[in-house]
């Protein structure tokens, strides 16, 4: 008998185990699984807005980094204008 006892945590002094919270392994998968779809998004982000062809999309992509990212500014406009205007004076 106090091998089944044991078995099914019945035996005194043991704590008995059960499905009293989640797994540590799942939450672990869960946390590795959001960590790696928010670096994917950040990282296509980034992409987007360096490589976009069309000025409102980089826009769109830069706004979008900036509150997924706190403490950057969207502020890609001064960025542009402060390019142009030196390849302005280059020429």
């Amino acid at each position: 008998m106090k091998r089944i006892d044991a078995r099914l945590g019945l035996q005194s002094g043991r704590p008995e185990r059960g499905k009293k919270g989640a797994c540590p392994m799942t939450v672990g998968l869960l946390s590795t699984v959001a960590a790696v779809f928010y670096g994917g998004t950040v990282s296509i982000l980034a992409l987007t807005a360096t490589f976009a062809r069309r000025r409102t999309l980089r826009h769109e992509a830069r706004s979008t980094l900036a509150v997924l990212m706190p403490g950057r500014t969207a502020d890609s406009q001064n960025g542009e204008n402060a390019t142009n205007a030196t390849a302005g004076r280059r020429s």
